[in-house]
């Protein structure tokens, strides 16, 4: 018998992408945009798992967690989302998560993230793992002072503001005058000193380091 699954996504092309990779797998018992509907829908269909995204319209998928985790403790939540910093990462595990994947995730993994949590699994991208083991255990891989921004050359901070504008690297390279290799180049140096892996957590990355506002 397949689980009952609630899909939390305010996106709707995200949401139908969901649904069309999921439905075979799992009986998805209903859809919400919000959190508003997500509680609704919680209380209607009680769903044995839910795929969760954290920014919702009139809230927090953090919010939706801990409201059916209070309600029904077995109940699994996925997260997936763009937001990889620590801040929204270590709020979704208080708040019950049980795995927490990024958007850059292909939607075979997402599909294999909740299998695994339906079976008692904690799925976590790799970049996810690290920000946890930093905030639970701030003796592994950090120390107790606050994180010290890595040295950026002139150009990778043009790079990582346009990155955090939005722009393609076709675009930050015409911005730029020079190449679109030049520019992937600054971007690959730019996840190594930031150790992430993509340009959602880079963004995040920098922001939470002070480099971006």
């Amino acid at each position: 018998m397949k689980e009952s699954l609630l899909i939390v996504e305010d996106d709707p092309a995200m949401r139908d992408a969901w649904h069309d990779t999921l439905h075979g797998s799992f009986s998805i018992v209903g859809e919400a945009a919000n959190l508003a509907e997500a509680k609704a829908a919680f209380d209607r269909y009680r769903p044995r798992l839910a795929l969760v995204d954290l920014g919702l319209p009139d809230g927090e998928g953090c919010d939706f967690i801990r409201y059916g985790v209070a309600k029904m403790p077995e109940f699994t939540a996925l997260v997936s989302t763009v937001f990889g910093d620590e801040a929204h990462v270590v709020r979704a595990v208080q708040a019950g998560a049980r795995g927490y994947v990024l958007k850059d995730a292909s939607l075979a993994m997402v599909k294999q993230a909740l299998a695994d949590a339906q079976h008692g699994g904690v799925p976590l991208s790799p970049q996810v793992a690290r920000h946890l083991i930093k905030a639970l255990a701030p003796g592994v891989g950090r120390s107790c002072v606050a994180p010290q921004a890595p040295p950026l050359s002139s150009r990778e901070r043009e790079v990582l503001e346009l990155i955090g504008k939005g722009c393609s690297a076709a675009e930050a390279a015409s911005a730029l005058g020079v190449a679109t290799s030049t520019v992937l180049a600054h971007t690959k140096s730019l996840y190594s000193k930031l150790e992430v892996h993509s340009r959602a957590e880079a963004v995040f990355e920098a922001r939470h380091l002070g480099l971006l506002r």
